[in-house]
């Protein structure tokens, strides 16, 4: 049909103008003798740079009337919270009540979403974006010393623990992530008394 031609058209759009700036990227690497470890790690993070550029999915959702977009993000929400290892097997009962309590959370490029130094009452789960994990060295610089992408997560301790955040996650695209509170967390372990015990032990 002409929406599938349409969306097949965009995607070799997309999948070119990719090829043409990693070939582009991959010149001015080598005309600097940039080190191949260093090149591995930005064409791993090219594409997502990119895809954020071009588009936003979840801004697509907000054509659906909004009963169904509740329905969708239901299950986005629950796809992306059970790539998180201490709820990648839980039942589907718990997958569903703690999607149900996420909310999203859209950031700006250059954003703190968290702060080292803070003490931490809620997780993140990337959507769509790019985000950077920094710490503070002795003298006050900042050193990266991760990057994460969508599928990611970052503040999980925040759940389990009072404690201080001990790095800040800053975003380097416009970023769209989920937050679960800890509030909201002590409810779903008050729902399902057996949860907790099983987290805790991950």
């Amino acid at each position: 049909t002409g929406q599938v031609a349409s969306s097949v058209i965009r995607l070799d759009a997309f999948q070119q103008q990719l090829r043409e700036k990693k070939e582009k990227l991959y010149s001015l690497m080598n005309r600097y003798d940039v080190p191949w470890e260093v090149q591995k790690e930005a064409f791993n993070l090219y594409p997502a740079l990119l895809e954020t550029s071009l588009k936003d999915y979840f801004v697509i959702l907000n054509d659906l009337p909004p009963f169904m977009q509740q329905k969708v993000m239901l299950f986005v929400k629950k796809k992306i919270v059970s790539q998180v290892p201490f709820f990648a097997d839980m039942r589907e009962d718990v997958l569903a009540a703690v999607a149900a309590v996420t909310t999203q959370v859209l950031a700006a490029p250059n954003e703190n979403i968290i702060t080292a130094g803070e003490v931490g009452e809620e997780m993140y789960f990337i959507g769509q974006g790019v985000v950077e994990v920094i710490v503070q060295q002795e003298y006050g610089e900042e050193l990266t010393i991760a990057t994460l992408q969508g599928g990611s997560w970052f503040g999980e301790i925040a759940l389990l623990k009072h404690t201080q955040r001990t790095a800040t996650v800053r975003t380097v695209t416009a970023c769209s992530c989920f937050k679960l509170q800890k509030d909201d967390m002590m409810g779903i372990f008050n729902l399902f008394p057996d949860i907790e015990e099983q987290i805790r032990e991950i």
